[in-house]
């Protein structure tokens, strides 16, 4: 099987609460990827189980070279890898190991304990088998834990790139719109309780589960319920709802982006996406894709397209695909992106077509 494949059938597994406690997480599932990921799982002199420093155990020690550890995994309980990464620093420092893994199956978070910052600052990244498809899952388990990747010094260098990368912060606000789509959809009740308990500090009275579920899915949709006439003597709940957008002035035709190269050649095509594609096409796919650049949680080149019915994806042909669901303005911002990553010398202009 494929380390897609393993990743799947451990997602349906955890799914089915099929991994109790640690034992079982740390046979089942961090043994079972690290296999799929070309580690010697059976030598225990490079897969070390239950490594001791100083009277204490960090669960995997993982080696290059016998028993001198370059990653550290801690397993934990489902749902109890709170608190476990000041635990596990304690023990890199010790070792000077210089990458650490804090794991309950499910949730996998990637840290540099050397880097500067409290804990949570010095995670490079969180991996959420169950929230992430098979081909993110997969893609980041290889780029920071595979053995050739570890073995050739690429999956800590991999990681400190990462960690340096400006473009986290913009991929957590790219998704604040999808993560309170998700809050709606799924009917979370710490968010309708939030709701609720404003309501009722407001005017005194509190909203039943079904108002506030219904207008949250308003919200989402774009349909805002009229206000209700309140009753004689009570305050209503419901405020009015919001104004209708304003929509920006025409202009007299519409904008395409301009790139011009170093070498001379420009790309101007007639449709934005096109000149995107070509664009990274002549910077080179594989470039573009190192630089890990997201849109709404996704590689905006991938060999795949996610949630093709409700994203744009242009066919790059060989199994490529470039993520164009976005406008104008997005597009410019990802290709400067890309040309101050890779330090290119493009000149990137909007323009206006006739």
């Amino acid at each position: 099987m494929s380390l897609e494949e393993q990743i799947l059938d451990i997602q349906n597994k955890l799914r089915n609460n099929e991994y109790p406690n640690e034992q079982s997480i740390s046979q089942g599932i961090v043994l079972r990827l690290l296999s799929a990921m070309k580690w010697p799982v059976y030598d225990t002199q490079l897969v070390i189980p239950e490594y001791s420093i100083h009277g204490k155990r960090v669960d995997f020690a993982l080696c290059i070279q016998k028993n001198k550890p370059v990653i550290f995994i801690e397993v934990k309980q489902p749902g109890n890898t709170l608190g476990a990464d000041k635990q596990l620093f304690e023990y890199a420092f010790h070792k000077g190991v210089p990458f650490a893994i804090v794991t309950d199956g499910k949730e996998w978070h990637f840290y540099l304990p050397a880097e500067v910052g409290s804990y949570d600052e010095r995670r490079v990244y969180k991996l959420d088998l169950i929230e992430r498809d098979t081909h993110e899952s997969a893609y980041r388990l290889e780029r920071y834990l595979s053995f050739d990747q570890v073995a050739q010094g690429n999956a800590l260098e991999n990681a400190r790139k990462d960690y340096k990368n400006v473009s986290k912060d913009r991929q957590a606000k790219a998704n604040i719109p999808i993560a309170w789509e998700k809050l709606i959809e799924e009917k979370d009740e710490m968010l309708a309780e939030v709701v609720s308990e404003k309501v009722e500090s407001i005017c005194g009275f509190k909203p039943t589960q079904r108002q506030i579920i219904t207008y949250l899915s308003s919200l989402k949709s774009g349909v805002v319920s009229p206000p209700s006439t309140p009753t004689k003597g009570k305050k209503s709940i419901y405020t009015l709802p919001p104004s209708p957008p304003v929509k920006p002035p025409k202009t007299s035709g519409r904008a395409k982006l301009k790139v011009m190269f170093p070498d001379g050649i420009e790309i101007c095509l007639p449709k934005v996406a096109d000149t995107m594609v070509e664009v990274i096409r002549k910077i080179g796919f594989e470039r573009v894709k190192s630089l890990n650049i997201q849109m709404y949680g996704f590689p905006i080149v991938s060999n795949q397209k996610y949630r093709q019915d409700k994203y744009n994806w242009s066919d790059a042909g060989s199994g490529i695909f470039v993520f164009t669901h976005s406008n104008t303005d997005k597009k410019l911002s990802q290709l400067n992106e890309i040309n101050d990553g890779l330090s290119l010398g493009l000149k990137i202009e909007k323009v206006q077509m006739a």
